[in-house]
Formats: C-alpha cells, sequence, structure tokens
C-alpha cells in the first residue's frame, strides 16, 4: 500500500515526506532505490534519541517492547550515510 501510493506521488511528480524507521541500510535501499527509478531528489532526516531516552520511551508505552530486542536491534542499527541521498540532517 505504502509502495504504490509512494509510486502515485512519483508518478506525479508530487513532492511528499516519507516517514519511516528504517534502521538497516539494507531497508532504507529498497526505498531509496525506488525514489531513485523516478530521478526523486531524496532527502534524509536522521533522528536517533539518547539510548536512555529510547528506553525510558519504550518503559512508557502500553506494551513496551523486551529491552534485550532494543539492545539487539541497537546493535545492527546502521545510521545512514551522505552516500545514500541528496541531503542528510542528523538531529
Amino acid at each position: 500500500m505504502a509502495r504504490e501510493r509512494c509510486r502515485g506521488y512519483l508518478r506525479s511528480g508530487t513532492s511528499f515526506a516519507f516517514n519511516a524507521t528504517n534502521t538497516m541500510k539494507m531497508t532504507r535501499d529498497r526505498w531509496v532505490d525506488l525514489f531513485a527509478d523516478y530521478n526523486a531528489r531524496v532527502e534524509i532526516v536522521y533522528i536517533e534519541p539518547t539510548f536512555d531516552v529510547l528506553l525510558r520511551q519504550n518503559r512508557s508505552r502500553n506494551h513496551p517492547v523486551p529491552e534485550q530486542v532494543i539492545r539487539k536491534l541497537a546493535e545492527k542499527s546502521e545510521p545512514p550515510t551522505r552516500l545514500e541521498c541528496h541531503g542528510l540532517r542528523i538531529q
């Protein structure tokens, strides 16, 4: 569904923001490759809270993710680089 919606925007030349959590480059590449197929300009905004904030936010969720799962995902995390896009903003 999201992929088809993106394709529609890309075909029509409509600018849009795509909000996704893609902690691994392989996952991001699928989206960036789609956008590149349409010669779209890709800007990535990378927002990463401190690990303590991340754990605190998780604990306050109605259904928290087990901490060991978060730690494992954090170990696998691959922040984006400037080589993946036209512009990269890190916050």
